[in-house]
């Protein structure tokens, strides 16, 4: 299996009696590891194909949070591949920042909607803010 090479027979055995237990695991693991596989690829046409795959595979699954990633990593296609552009994905590393950035700045939160708002509330333009003010 794809991501299993350097493990040891100890391991392997024991990863995969964890999917034995757990078959949704074993789609999200191969999804990671196609997402790995993705970002090595040589050129934007093979990571095509790969995120191609990923994608059938996440919106083909019996999952409801397997089909919910697809359904995210396709409205995030155009960024993931921009990748192949400069090796960079500038943009998903600003996002990821921020997000860590507004996660620090909420450290105590223990409502999960009062989170949420604050993650939404940090990505909304600053014009649209200053709109709603006046109003």
């Amino acid at each position: 299996m794809l991501g299993q090479e350097k493990l040891s027979d100890k391991e392997r055995q024991y990863i995969e009696e964890i999917f034995r237990q757990f078959p949704s695991l074993k789609e999200f693991w191969w999804v990671k590891e196609q997402l790995r596989s993705f970002y090595k690829a040589l050129d934007k046409a093979e990571g095509e194909k790969i995120l191609g795959r990923v994608l059938i595979a996440c919106q083909s699954s019996e999952d409801a949070e397997m089909i919910r990633w697809g359904r995210t990593l396709s409205r995030w296609k155009p960024y993931l591949l921009n990748y192949y552009a400069h090796r960079t994905n500038a943009y998903t590393k600003g996002v990821h920042t921020k997000i860590k950035l507004l996660k620090r700045a909420s450290y105590g939160f223990r409502n999960i909607e009062v989170y949420v708002k604050k993650m939404l509330l940090g990505f909304l333009p600053p014009l649209l803010m200053c709109l709603h003010h006046t109003f």
